[in-house]
């Protein structure tokens, strides 16, 4: 999605829906960091959603000052709230591309092709924090030890050696600067 494309996505929407989509957008969030670790997080596709209907709910309520956004309306109040929820993710959307830098450890790219993509940043940070508790002499060792217990199959002894050493340069390096 580029800039342009998100700017015309939220041309459709109207101004009351596009204020309550940051508010949205962040209780979903502050109820993704809280919630339980037990329940999946497909669950938390349909939360903005079901928050954005809350929340245009109790917005029409106190506009309107009764309850008919609830009964009489409740057409319409549905259909702003699922369209608040629907800005509320397309704002996440643009943050987590435009916004949002994500932390990566300097080592994770000499991993590349030798530790599988899914555990690629959690043993970028094992191998950067041990470096850190360990001198010249046993830096090597540990490194290729690791590195073999989370490697790709198809690896060979030699390229885990290699890759071991290209992190260890490295590591070196920076212990220098």
């Amino acid at each position: 999605m580029t800039f342009l494309q998100f700017l015309c996505a939220l041309r459709r929407y109207k101004v009351d829906v596009l204020l309550l989509a940051p508010a949205v957008s962040l209780l979903t969030a502050l109820l993704k960091k809280t919630a339980p670790e037990k329940i999946p997080k497909k669950v938390f596709v349909f939360a903005p959603f079901l928050i954005g209907t809350l929340a245009f709910a109790i917005y029409r309520m106190i506009a309107t000052a009764s309850v008919s956004p609830l009964t009489e309306t409740f057409g319409e109040t549905a259909e702003g709230g699922l369209s608040c929820g629907s800005a509320a993710t397309i704002l996440y959307v643009a943050y987590e591309q435009f916004l949002r830098r994500k932390k990566s450890s300097p080592v994770a790219p000499f991993l590349e092709g030798v530790v599988p993509e899914a555990e690629r940043q959690r043993v970028a940070e094992e191998l950067f924090a041990g470096a850190a508790a360990r001198d010249k002499d046993a830096l090597y060792g540990f490194l290729l030890e690791t590195l073999k217990k989370s490697a790709l199959p198809a690896c060979t002894e030699e390229e885990l050696a290699a890759c071991a050493k290209a992190v260890e340069l490295f590591l070196l390096s920076l212990q220098k600067e």
